[in-house]
């Protein structure tokens, strides 16, 4: 999937080291966040609609989203840049919330191609994992 692509629903690119795409990833709205100066092997973060209520209801943890962000989408990380992913998030969140449904002929989960694979790392140790499809 090309991130902030043609398929993108929409880009803002008014923040100082990210920018932000939104798209429907396996049937939901979603926010990826990515660099304006990219580093090879450098990633994106994305924030789904499902997850979006946390970084309104806790500072800690839309810092923690930062700091994720950051180290996934190979930044330096300082605290400038995690000020800035934080307010470029935050302020991202307003639009993901109010992204209508998903179109019904984006809906068949599963079937896009895969764009990424989620791992869930506990004390360094995969625990889980699941393909991302566009």
């Amino acid at each position: 999937m090309d991130i902030g692509g043609e398929k993108a629903i929409k880009v803002d690119t008014r923040f100082k080291d990210v920018n932000l795409a939104y798209h429907y990833i396996n049937g939901e709205a979603a926010m990826a966040v990515f660099p304006k100066r990219p580093r090879h092997g450098a990633g994106a973060y994305v924030v789904c609609e499902s997850a979006a209520y946390k970084y309104y209801q806790s500072t800690q943890s839309l810092l923690l989203g930062a700091q994720n962000a950051i180290h996934v989408m190979g930044m330096d990380n300082t605290s400038m840049t995690a000020h800035n992913v934080a307010t470029a998030i935050f302020d991202g969140l307003e639009y993901l919330i109010e992204m209508p449904p998903c179109p019904e002929n984006m809906k068949e989960r599963g079937t896009g191609e895969v764009i990424g694979e989620a791992v869930l790392n506990i004390n360094g140790q995969d625990m889980l994992g699941k393909e991302i499809r566009a």
